[in-house]
């Protein structure tokens, strides 16, 4: 067995012409393949994924539009649930993911007529939107234009790259609001890797009275999941099978992505106890995870403050 620290990177907001890359990044976190990415392979994984049915890693990334006053009220009118509005100083702006966008403009041809636009920057994901429309100019806002607070909170879409164990990774996921990709515990083999890899319990760290011999035993039955867990695979059992004897304390991997607004309801629950006292082991992330975004974003996130946790 072997013992990693989590840990986590916040992974940098690219333009239209890079999307391909990051979602590829994103969905190959699924099937631990990253070792297979090249400088060409983006295009193809994409497709695949779509074709397969396996849109979730396109909300990983994610176009904001400036509209006229007309197409944003019409569009704000049919209240899309994972499109997101602002109008600040006369600059009417939507954004959304891209499986959000994709699949309002199959919904409303008037939308679809914009990404038709795009399926000429960006063919993989639109595509789709490119027979019986014709094109029309669309203007996209990139990352970096975006002025205001409020901008920022609703169109700004950022992703993490998390390494917690698995316990942490069931909370994380409960945020129904942000995207996610984990590590498959169904499709990854680990009986085909050097060694598994578990984080220990902070508590084994930090409670003088359980040091040594309960560490120990910690170990023993991390080892333990590790041995029954190659025994099934070399009894052909299915990794989606094997998967059942392996522990909370396995480690696991996930990549995050929401708008600043999105996160900003993250952090409020995970790192500043506003319901409640975080677990100690989610706070080892959050914690410094909420100091990098005070420091990439402070108009958004030095407004926010620690309520009076116990740990």
């Amino acid at each position: 067995m072997k013992q990693v620290e989590p840990s986590f990177y916040v992974i940098e907001p690219v333009d239209k012409e890079d999307l391909l890359d990051n979602i590829e990044k994103a969905g190959r976190v699924s099937y631990k393949s990253e070792d297979r990415i090249t400088h060409i392979s983006a295009a193809k994984f994409v497709e695949r994924r779509i074709k397969d049915g396996h849109e979730s890693i396109l909300e990983h990334e994610g176009l904001i539009f400036r509209v006229g006053i007309f197409t944003w009220c019409y569009t704000y009118l049919h209240n899309p649930k994972y499109l997101f509005f602002s109008c600040v100083k006369f600059r009417f702006l939507i954004s959304g993911n891209i499986r959000a966008l994709r699949d309002f403009g199959k919904r409303y041809s008037y939308f679809a007529r914009f990404l038709s636009y795009l399926s000429r920057d960006i063919p993989v994901v639109f595509e789709y939107f490119r027979i019986n429309y014709k094109k029309r100019k669309i203007v996209v806002v990139e990352k970096n234009e975006l002025k205001y607070r409020e901008e920022l909170l609703k169109h700004l879409r950022v992703s993490v790259n998390v390494i917690c164990d698995r316990g942490i990774g069931n909370q994380i996921v409960r945020h129904r609001i942000m995207s996610f990709t984990q590590e498959s515990t169904r499709f990854v083999n680990y009986a085909k890797k050097d060694s598994f890899e578990f984080i220990k319990p902070d508590f084994l760290s930090t409670d003088a009275k359980l040091l040594g011999y309960m560490d120990e035993r910690w170990k023993q039955v991390c080892c333990l999941s590790e041995r029954t867990y190659i025994l099934f695979n070399q009894a052909c059992v299915k990794s989606e099978n094997s998967r059942s004897v392996l522990l909370l304390s396995t480690k696991t991997q996930i990549v995050i992505s929401c708008n600043l607004d999105g996160w900003v309801s993250f952090f409020e629950k995970r790192a500043l106890g506003y319901e409640g006292t975080p677990h100690p082991q989610m706070l080892k992330i959050t914690k410094p995870m909420l100091e990098e975004f005070k420091i990439r974003w402070p108009i958004v996130f030095n407004c926010l403050v620690y309520a009076n946790l116990t740990s």
